[in-house]
């Protein structure tokens, strides 16, 4: 689509080009299909299909989610986790490897408690690096979410030589109404439907 001799955009009917969105190396058979959720058709939303996420493997590795859906949404840089969920993601971080997650207090002030990420302190190099992803069923298969994507270990503390104890859990508490109106989703209603966004 150019009218000089350079190369152009590329416009595609009726199919797709995995080297444009996929990773380096994956094939059309990485490529996963997801029936959306047609009680839910204002959002792309998939039902989880299983009440389940772990962290690993082995004891204190399994815990229940509350959440029954997951909307994707490509235009969010981080995950939004209804309230009970978050909680036992961090339980889960803190029986398996010492990590204690919390919200800071300011920031939750400051955001009206929501989008206020969690610290994890304990989050040494050591522990960081025993964690492992998080997986759960998205559309009834699995489905991991890898540590990079949802635990940041805070800079060297440039003004000693101890090492960082503290990491970011890039995670978002929100309890997001979905329950559907003309004017759209209230990302932050009490009492909503339980729904996990992901974005990309």
């Amino acid at each position: 689509m150019t009218k000089n001799e350079k190369p152009g955009s590329i416009l595609t009917f009726g199919g797709y080009n995995v080297e444009k969105f996929a990773k380096e190396g994956l094939k059309e058979s990485d490529v996963k299909w997801f029936d959306i959720d047609k009680q839910n058709m204002q959002y792309w939303s998939i039902p989880m299909g299983g009440d389940q996420i772990s962290l690993g493997s082995g004891p204190n590795s399994t815990a229940k989610i509350s959440s029954s859906n997951v909307i994707l949404d490509s235009g969010l840089s981080y995950a939004l986790i209804p309230s009970h969920d978050i909680k036992v993601m961090m339980q889960l971080l803190n029986d398996k490897y010492g990590l204690s997650c919390a919200r800071d207090q300011f920031d939750v002030e400051q955001n009206g408690g929501n989008l206020a990420f969690p610290t994890c302190s304990g989050c040494n190099k050591t522990n960081y690096d025993k964690v492992e992803d998080f997986k759960f069923k998205l559309g009834g298969q699995d489905f991991v979410m890898p540590k990079s994507s949802f635990l940041h270990m805070r800079d060297h503390n440039k003004f000693s030589d101890e090492e960082s104890e503290m990491c970011n859990l890039v995670l978002a508490q929100s309890d997001m109404d979905t329950s559907g109106s003309a004017s759209g989703a209230s990302f932050f209603g009490e009492g909503g439907s339980q729904n996990w966004l992901l974005g990309d």
